[in-house]
């Protein structure tokens, strides 16, 4: 599951100081060890105060599930029975426990006779059998002892009921636009089980390491397309307008990857080379971008099979965008329910696809689907293989650079967790199976593997996939399993790399010293481990030393095992450059003090995006300096599209001897850069030098064929307080992209004057939620300046967005609306009862820390 849908267009990574790993095999020999310093496996993690948790016991083994469903948009509800085919795991058993969270339960009986394909309303029900039910555990007794080799059939009729879980994401199902009355929404139906919700709309073993096939009849109008895993084997009328179609899952999976999903889509159908049946649902309105928007899914299945040594082991792959998703995508088997965000036009696919997301998912189609965790405490072995997925994909597709800019936003995603939050990738310990959906999962995970890959070899760590893949599929694993098959694949004991990497908490924090000898041709390398070894360890590392001198670059390899070590370099000169892991793929972080100099000379002669990016952030301080001046000016003609944002963003505020020439690079740049990002914030820059005529040029710049730059230029354009003002805000007031119209909106915020709530309110009900952050907190900015009758009713309009709004980033921008009117009593009376109120706890913390308004 993708949590987060990423908007297109510009992402900001906070500044942090990082460089990255390249496994070697052996220490230097010529090593000089410390010692007194503690080993890397010591001394060890503190003790989580949450609940352990372990694999669900096995007590039946479910086979097979059929569910025929009616749905009733009136009542938002589903109807039918469920006929679930089970046979005790091994001991004999005379209770059968299933878990069926808020149902409403009609009846349950044994099936003894044959149900064939008629409508189940016509079933025997030939026996019924006790029950009680607390609306979370349906316990059955079967009225007989069963042995391992006997199979019950049970009947269940059943509805879903109106229980109201504590956070809308374990719902289960969700109806959306139920009365067609809202125009802004289409009607739709859809399911979501991730972690534990598919039994919120059938009764089942809700659990992932109980895997069964299934057959789903769906009952729909005439006019809603509908899907489920699988292949749809029929369809036929039901009468009253009505249609019945049947999905059948051949295979087995988990509960929680089950899905339906049913409205007035576009249906568009492809295939891939190796000839999977391939089909993207969309809004009509979507239909004509389809194929921009997925068209390198045919690629993408036949990759990943390549890659994986195993082909797509499914019968179909369908992709379907739905609205008010409440993940930012989520891979059901056969059948990913995508957000809305995916849908874009040609345009704005200019400014970014979604081509990350659309191959994690795909990656989950083996990793997750086809071999499953176990336990949710084993989710990493499902997220960080599927994270890992978007790095392998942009490697192959867009090339080595893009593949490592990607690696180093994860790292920054997982540093921004670990400052407030560090527990080892598997965990047996833990609250709900909700947090174990972090940045340790997805983000970590796939960094982790990346060191596992480059430690073993390309080879190696793609035959062990393979191996991983072909032994346990349809079968469920721990960490364990996937250690003994690279063991097995690599000769090599791995205990040390998975049990910190996996099993422990924390990264390394490393100080790094030197001190030449010129005399001796020596340097001598310092590095210390610095993190809070209570809370973590001291790590083993295999790591790439890169030393520059007059002759060229050499490698150098080197093992960290202790808190403190001396490494002893031979050198064939003075020593230039120091870069301590080459490579740039380490998982840690780097403290190393380097000269202006140095860090020129690392620009300039290191191949390494990250290491190239690196060095220009550590100058930032030094942008007046001339020579710092003439690299970055040389930078923003660097190939590789972030290294020239960089570049463009340090000249923010320059008031160098350069600037003429700067000013001039980046007018150029924002016309002619090919990349919206890079021109963006060329536009963006030249605002803070008082560069004369700009906004003559930002007037010209409303003509770019990226709403990404339009948005920026509008909106720079527009705070210069030119004459035409209105008349050019009335022109982009009903753009189709929401960064344009936040654009507009700042400016109606900033004109003072009142009188635009219904456009606001408009603009509001018809945006994605990645476009409703920003906006409904730029209408909370519009409302600061309106009269008081138009102000309450804006406020009430936040009050609703921040009760009812399927996104919690949408909530929290609402919160943040509201809370510029702290002094209103009232407004913080609803922040307190929201906050407070609030089930999901991380979220309710992220309320916490913009105060109390006191």
């Amino acid at each position: 599951m993708n949590l987060y849908p990423e908007p297109a267009g510009r992402r900001r990574t906070p500044v942090i100081r990082i460089l990255a790993f390249l496994l070697a095999i052996l220490c230097l020999q010529e090593g000089q060890v410390s010692a007194q310093s503690p080993e890397a496996g010591s001394p060890g993690n503190i003790s989580s105060p949450e609940p352990r948790r372990e694999s669900r016991e096995r007590k039946f083994d479910l086979i097979h599930t059929r569910l025929d469903l009616g749905v009733s948009f009136e009542k938002q509800s589903l109807s039918g029975t469920a006929l679930l085919l089970l046979r005790p795991y091994f001991y004999p058993q005379t209770l059968l426990e299933l878990d069926a969270r808020g149902l409403e339960i009609k009846g349950v009986y044994a099936l003894e006779g044959k149900a064939g394909g008629a409508s189940p309303a016509a079933w025997p029900r030939d026996r019924k059998l006790d029950y009680s039910y607390d609306r979370r555990t349906l316990r059955i007794r079967p009225g007989r002892s069963l042995a391992a080799q006997d199979t019950l059939a049970v009947l269940i009729d059943y509805s879903t009921g109106n229980d109201d879980p504590p956070l809308r994401a374990e719902k289960g199902f969700y109806f959306i636009n139920p009365s067609g009355k809202d125009p802004d929404q289409p009607v739709q139906l859809w399911t979501h089980g991730e972690p534990e919700s598919s039994s919120r709309w059938f009764p089942t073993l809700d659990t992932p390491n109980e895997k069964f096939t299934q057959d789903i009849f769906l009952t729909v109008d005439n006019d809603f397309q509908t899907l489920s895993n699988g292949l749809l084997v029929e369809s036929f009328p039901a009468g009253h307008g009505k249609r019945t179609d049947h999905w059948r899952q051949s295979a087995p999976h988990p509960a929680y990857l089950s899905m339906v999903a049913a409205g007035r889509f576009a249906v568009v159908r492809d295939r891939a080379k190796s000839g999977v049946e391939l089909s993207y649902y969309v809004e009509p309105a979507y239909a004509p971008h389809v194929r921009a928007i997925f068209g390198r899914t045919p690629l993408m299945i036949d990759f990943f099979a390549g890659i994986f040594g195993v082909p797509y082991p499914w019968e179909k792959y369908a992709q379907i965008a739905v609205r008010d998703f409440v993940a930012g995508a989520m891979e059901n088997t056969s059948a990913t329910v995508h957000g809305e965000g995916i849908q874009q036009d040609s345009i704005s696919l200019l400014d970014g696809n979604s081509d990350g997301i659309i191959a994690h998912e795909i990656a989950h189609q083996w990793f997750g689907n086809l071999v499953t965790c176990e336990e949710w405490g084993q989710l990493p072995l499902n997220e960080s293989f599927a994270n890992y997925a978007e790095y392998l994909w942009a490697e192959h597709h867009q090339g080595k650079a893009e593949a490592d800019y990607l690696n180093y936003l994860e790292l920054t995603s997982y540093l921004e967790e670990a400052a407030r939050k560090q527990v080892p990738l598997i965990r047996y310990r833990y609250g709900t199976a909700r947090d174990m959906f972090d940045n340790h999962s997805y983000a970590k995970g796939g960094r982790v593997l990346h060191m596992l890959r480059k430690y073993v070899g390309d080879e190696a760590f793609f035959a062990s996939l393979r191996v991983y893949l072909s032994r346990y599929r349809f079968k469920a694993t721990e960490i364990h399993h996937l250690r003994l098959v690279f063991e097995e694949t690599t000769g090599r004991d791995l205990k040390w790399f998975f049990d910190q990497w996996f099993l422990r908490a924390g990264h390394p924090v490393l100080e790094v010293s030197q001190h030449a000898d010129p005399e001796r041709r020596r340097l001598r390398l310092t590095i210390r481990q610095v993190q809070d070894t209570l809370a973590s360890s001291v790590f083993r590392l295999p790591v790439q030393v890169g030393v520059w001198t007059g002759s060229g670059k050499t490698v150098h390899g080197i093992t960290v095992c202790r808190a403190e070590e001396e490494f002893v370099i031979s050198l064939d000169g003075e020593p230039e450059l120091v870069v301590v892991d080459a490579g740039a793929d380490l998982l840690a972080e780097i403290r190393h003090q380097k000269r202006t100099d140095e860090w020129i000379r690392q620009y300039l002669n290191a191949d390494h995006v990250v290491l190239r990016w690196t060095a220009l952030d550590s100058l930032a301080g030094e942008i007046d300096s001339d020579r710092v001046t003439d690299l970055v000016i040389r930078a923003l003609e660097d190939p590789f599209r972030m290294i020239r944002q960089k570049a463009a963003g340090l000249f923010a505020g320059y008031k160098g001897g350069r600037l003429s020439t700067v000013e001039t690079k980046l007018r150029q740049m924002a016309k002619a850069d090919p990349d919206p990002v890079v021109r963006a914030e060329a536009i963006w820059v030249l605002g803070t030098l008082a560069a004369q005529g700009y906004a003559e040029f930002l007037k010209g710049m409303l003509n770019d064929p990226s709403y990404f730059v339009v948005s920026v230029a509008l909106e720079a354009y527009l705070r210069t307080g030119p004459a035409d003002a209105p008349k050019v805000a009335e022109r982009f007031r009903s753009a189709p992209d929401a960064a344009i119209l936040d654009a507009v909106g700042m400016y109606y915020a900033t004109a003072g004057k009142g009188g635009r709530y219904g456009w606001f309110a408009e603009r509001l009900g018809r945006m994605k939620a990645a476009g409703q952050y920003n906006f409904v907190q730029t209408f909370g900015k519009y409302l600061l300046g309106t009269g008081k009758a138009e102000q309450q009713k804006g406020l009430q309009l936040l009050e609703f967005y921040l009760r009812n709004a399927p996104s919690f980033r949408v909530r929290f921008g609402a919160y943040q609306a509201m809370a510029l009117f702290y002094e209103k009593p009232e407004v913080v009376k609803v922040l307190r009862e929201v906050r407070e109120a609030e089930a999901n706890g991380e979220f309710r913390e992220m309320l916490k820390t913009l105060g109390d308004f006191e």
